[in-house]
């Protein structure tokens, strides 16, 4: 289910290597494995790039493509999947070529751009035999294809630096390339939602079958109503966390229109809303007369993720007061006398599905500050956190190097 956050690193600020480390840790997370590793070909060579859960013996800087599981993806261009290496036909040929296994499963997936093979991308089960579906097949396919666009463009970028000759029409053939690579990942995002949601529809019409044939039986609707009740719950759960992932990988893709908008009534309106969905009273202190230069839509879209947090993270024991304003440095806050939290913890709080309270007592699917930090990032700017636990949290953002947000005369 990580695929929208990953689908979203690719015009990130950080080093390729920090990234293809973090999408190694949320490949891991989306399909829950034991480890992950990302290989770029070079030279036929094998190169590390992105590893998780891996040990220093297993995950070496760099092995031959014309070695083992490697050579197969390299080589044959498809996913290959092995459910058990100590039954399987394909890990059988490779050890009596003294070929290890280190490992018990294997799902990989070749890194293909434009017809060309840039690496591989794995994942492992280390001790238990486990048949991966076709649906973890196409979501690591699916990750695939945008590490391949990752990696394909800092191939450009590196032969901007190697060479100018010809420079023009190279980048104009890259330019193109990546295009139709973005727009076939984006026709590939919502085909992948859409297979995701159909086993999603099938269970909820199966509740609504065993609903129908229990009805008329009042001690068998008793013994499995509750059970029915759980199960849709979790189904429209599943399904609002696909609507927020292709969400939030589609942020990164669309156009800013930057224009200058009358923030403080965005936010009042906003809030107005979400206090009227929610049916909760509060306090909300808006500062007057404040003026943002950014995409007035996706600021919307901060605010509205900023209020539910607050209203969802409020003590039960006082009333809610919430504040819009902005600081003498220039960066716009909500702040609220909420929960708050450690802030030994701050770090993990805008990467999406970390959560630092419990989904029974807050329920959610923690997509909302990656949004939130997706959004201003890009902007530009930069998105803070500060808390205290009992007190409450204060987010702070700014919009970079746009032009500064200001107070209207």
């Amino acid at each position: 289910m990580a695929i929208a956050h990953i689908t979203a690193m690719g015009s990130q600020h950080e080093s390729s290597e920090i990234q293809f480390r973090e999408i190694s840790r949320l490949v891991c997370l989306a399909l829950q494995s034991d480890a992950c590793v990302i290989r770029e070909l070079r030279e036929g060579q094998l190169e590390l790039r992105g590893k998780h859960g891996l040990g220093e013996e297993f995950a070496h800087s760099s092995i031959s493509a014309g070695y083992g599981i490697g050579n197969i993806l390299v080589s044959t261009g498809e996913i290959l999947s092995i459910e058990d290496v100590l039954t399987s036909e394909v890990t059988a040929q490779l050890a009596s070529n003294g070929t290890g296994f280190p490992f018990r499963s294997y799902c990989g997936c070749p890194l293909i751009f434009g017809g060309e093979v840039l690496g591989v991308i794995g994942v492992f089960m280390q001790n238990t035999p486990r048949r991966f579906t076709r649906t973890e097949e196409l979501q690591l396919l699916c990750i695939a294809n945008h590490v391949s666009v990752m990696i394909a463009n800092r191939l450009v970028v590196e032969e901007m630096h190697d060479s100018n000759l010809d420079l023009d029409r190279r980048v104009a053939h890259r330019t193109k390339q990546l295009r139709a690579a973005n727009a076939d990942l984006e026709q590939f995002t919502y085909a992948i939602g859409h297979d995701l949601r159909s086993p999603l529809r099938s269970i909820l019409e199966m509740v609504h079958v065993a609903r129908q044939r229990t009805s008329g039986n009042p001690e068998m609707h008793s013994l499995i109503g509750d059970v029915l009740d759980r199960e849709e719950r979790t189904v429209i759960q599943a399904g609002k966390l696909i609507d927020d992932l292709l969400s939030l990988a589609r942020l990164g893709a669309s156009a800013l229109q930057i224009n200058p908008f009358p923030i403080s009534l965005v936010a009042q309106s906003v809030w107005d809303r979400i206090s009227k969905q929610a049916d909760v009273e509060a306090q909300f202190i808006c500062q007057e007369d404040l003026t943002a230069v950014a995409d007035r839509a996706m600021v919307e879209v901060v605010l509205q993720n900023l209020f539910e947090n607050s209203v969802k993270f409020r003590q039960t024991d006082k009333p809610l007061i919430v504040e819009f304003g902005i600081a003498e440095d220039g960066y716009f806050f909500v702040r609220d006398n909420g929960i708050g939290f450690e802030m030994k913890y701050a770090d993990k709080l805008f990467n999406p599905m970390e959560r630092l309270v419990g989904k029974s007592q807050y329920p959610g699917n923690g997509i909302g500050l990656a949004t939130v930090r997706r959004i201003i990032e890009h902007h530009g700017g930069a998105v803070r956190a500060n808390a205290k636990p009992h007190v409450g949290t204060t987010i702070s953002f700014s919009f970079g190097s746009l032009p500064k947000a200001a107070v209207s005369a």
